[in-house]
């Protein structure tokens, strides 16, 4: 095999010099970092969050699983629990079961300002392990609370 030439090993050495100088100048994308998300909530409403998050947090990739909130319990309970993230649900039972058994970190969020209860309703975790996500209600308690308050709707702080 023959040596390579100096103008062979210039032509090369100016090829990997351009190829770093071009690699240095592009901007840097990290890989958005994956976030398990496991929920009970419909794929229809589930994705039109995801999308938005996306795009609001592109340093964020959702990756979302869909189980009943009966099997979410069972779900993460076992061993696979570390690999969730986040649990969105509309099952404060759900959320005191697995606060109670320790399975939930504590929030990092500043809630000043926000309350504790609508009505008779809590809204979060007296301890910071969950908030609601969703308040819900039926047409007969909404009738008692404007009985109650001669008509007008009122919601207590």
């Amino acid at each position: 095999m023959k040596a390579p030439t100096n103008l062979a090993r210039r032509r090369l050495l100016g090829a990997v010099a351009a190829g770093a100088a071009s690699m240095a100048t592009a901007p840097l994308r990290a890989e958005p970092r994956p976030v398990v998300v496991l929920t009970s909530y419909p794929d229809e409403v589930a994705s039109r969050f995801k999308a938005a998050f996306e795009k609001t947090h592109p340093e964020f990739h959702l990756n979302v699983l869909w189980r009943k909130s009966v099997d979410a319990l069972a779900y993460l309970r076992g061993p696979q629990q570390s690999q969730v993230d986040v649990y969105w649900s509309a099952s404060p039972r759900t959320f005191a079961t697995l606060a109670k058994e320790g399975a939930l970190r504590r929030l990092d969020v500043d809630r000043t300002g926000l309350p504790d209860r609508l009505g008779s309703t809590a809204l979060a975790d007296p301890d910071g392990y969950y908030v609601a996500t969703e308040v819900g209600t039926t047409t007969e308690s909404i009738r008692s609370v404007r009985r109650r308050s001669h008509g007008r709707l009122c919601l207590q702080r």
